[in-house]
């Protein structure tokens, strides 16, 4: 075999490796579907409608006062299209910034969720209140747990993508659609947020099973 058919056969395999690490990136891909229900939801908000945008003397758009609302804020301000949006849970349980891990199937910590970047890693915030769990992400999609779909949360030493050594992650438990239970993690920044996570999303629960 000449130096020049040795290069071709090794691109060859190469080609082949490389395709059935695709194939397989895609089969998880299909298999973890379920789970991109997290990153299509976002925060729920409510959206009103002034039409005309009422100005000051100077031409300013004032500050106005929303409509009543229980726990509503009392002062929003109006955009220039004359809407705006009212988050539907208005007060945060808990929040902490820190670095969200990733998102795996319960039953397997090391087993990544490829579909819509729920596996990938990045800075982000956690914040916890009536309407469910999120985490605002830095440079991808936020990921949203309704509060109906959050099964449990836990401490844990790692998951795939982070391993401390320490039970200092925050370990969200949920359920997609069709059953399938997933794991988000998440590492705050601060130890001293932990137990406000973890007491948040417990409360979570609770108010949710009443």
């Amino acid at each position: 075999m000449t130096r020049l058919q040795a290069v071709g056969v090794l691109l060859i395999v190469l080609g082949v490796v490389y395709a059935l690490m695709y194939l397989g990136w895609l089969r998880r891909a299909r298999r973890h579907q379920s789970a991109a229900v997290a990153a299509a939801t976002g925060t729920p908000v409510a959206t009103y409608r002034a039409d005309p945008v009422p100005r000051d003397a100077t031409g300013e758009i004032p500050v106005v006062v929303a409509p009543a609302q229980d726990d509503a804020p009392t002062l929003m301000s109006l955009e220039e299209t004359g809407q705006f949006e009212l988050p539907m849970a208005i007060d945060d349980w808990a929040r902490a910034e820190g670095t969200y891990v990733s998102t795996t199937i319960a039953v397997s910590r090391l087993e990544r969720v490829n579909a819509a970047g729920l596996g990938a890693k990045s800075e982000a915030t956690m914040v916890v209140d009536g309407a469910g769990v999120r985490w605002e992400r830095q440079g991808a999609v936020p990921v949203h747990v309704e509060r109906h779909t959050v099964t449990s949360v836990r401490l844990d030493r790692g998951m795939a993508g982070k391993f401390v050594g320490q039970n200092r992650l925050v370990v969200v438990s949920w359920r997609a659609p069709d059953g399938q239970i997933y794991d988000t993690g998440f590492l705050p920044r601060f130890k001293t947020d932990t137990d406000a996570l973890i007491e948040a999303v417990n409360r979570l629960i609770e108010d949710g099973d009443l």
